[in-house]
């Protein structure tokens, strides 16, 4: 019987911990919609906030859960492992599982970095588990559990729907994100990749726009993490590479990378797509009749059935056509 509810204890400490993070990730999607994205998490204290959004929930979750099944008589070892096994069959094997499944293919570097978050949760569940002892002060009593769980949940949904009602929009707007892109890639490249696009003849917002959506996601640090992850593992598996994110076996440079690209596009979109983005680039909006909208709005969507060629993940479609659009708008 005290099996059982040691893995009872560590099942409710492995659901509470996903359910965690489904709800931060509902009020703030990571992927590609991300308002600040990797590349403002990248830096300085924003990155520093952003692991300890990742350590200290697995750290206090797992706290709870030993200096529980201690109290209660229960084996701790068991709950924490069980707590500790499910988290990451709900987290980061999903993940990577999903990924697998997906139709564009596995990514290597994603599975290498779902692969790190194992192991960094499961040192963070054995750092608690070495610190229960001293650190159970702050542990409510199991009689007090209840009360302390229902204080939290109320906290929660107060703080969410404040929140809400309060904050402003942080999504970046296409100025303020091109101006971090071109500062994590440098000016020299995204003015080499506009003049490459428009000398094969591809709309520069389409190319633009995929950079964007892939820097944006992979900013330097990650990149040369992808290079030398491709080289430990002797060019033998499949990655992406470059500012935007090409499948090779091979390392690509940024230039290699961006050219593939401009050849995919010239070779997916149509001639009267192209022709839209290049006309509606040189004309106000509020110049184009009815008619002439709804094509531009057909030629967008073909942008997004581009994006989709290379990623099958609908957001990624989504925020390609919409940058694109943003960029043929602004001019950019």
């Amino acid at each position: 019987m005290s099996v059982v509810l040691s893995v009872a204890l560590g099942v409710i400490g492995g659901l509470s911990l996903k359910a965690f993070y489904s709800m931060v990730r509902q009020v703030s999607p990571r992927s590609y919609t991300y308002s600040a994205s990797h590349l403002e998490r990248s830096r300085g204290k924003v990155a520093v906030q952003y692991a300890m959004f990742r350590v200290l929930p697995v750290f206090v979750v797992s706290l709870g859960i030993v200096v529980t099944a201690v109290r209660l008589g229960l084996d701790e070892a068991v709950s924490l492992v069980v707590c500790t096994v499910l988290f990451v069959l709900l987290s980061s094997v999903r993940s990577i599982v999903g990924r697998m499944a997906a139709e564009g293919g596995g990514s290597a570097f994603h599975t290498l970095l779902q692969s790190i978050s194992v192991v960094v949760t499961i040192v963070v569940a054995y750092c608690a588990y070495s610190c229960s002892s001293a650190l159970a002060i702050f542990v409510p009593d199991p009689s007090e559990f209840v009360n302390a769980v229902w204080t939290a949940v109320f906290v929660g949904v107060v703080y969410c729907f404040i929140s809400d009602v309060t904050r402003r929009s942080s999504y970046v707007g296409i100025e303020e994100r091109i101006e971090l892109v071109v500062r994590d890639i440098g000016g020299g490249l995204w003015e080499w990749a506009r003049s490459a696009a428009e000398r094969e003849g591809v709309p520069w917002c389409v190319i633009g726009a995929v950079i964007l959506v892939e820097v944006s996601e992979r900013p330097a640090w990650m990149r040369y993490l992808e290079r030398l992850g491709s080289g430990i593992l002797l060019n033998k598996v499949m990655m992406s590479f470059g500012v935007t994110q090409e499948q090779s076996r091979v390392p690509l440079s940024d230039k290699e990378a961006i050219l593939r690209t401009i050849g995919s596009a010239k070779r997916f979109l149509g001639e009267k797509t192209v022709s839209t983005l290049k006309k509606v680039a040189k004309v106000r909006f509020v110049d184009l009749s009815s008619d002439e909208l709804q094509v531009r709005r057909r030629a967008f969507e073909d942008v997004r059935r581009f994006a989709m060629s290379r990623n099958p993940d609908s957001r990624y479609g989504d925020m390609v056509s919409q940058f694109a659009r943003e960029m043929n708008d602004l001019g950019k």
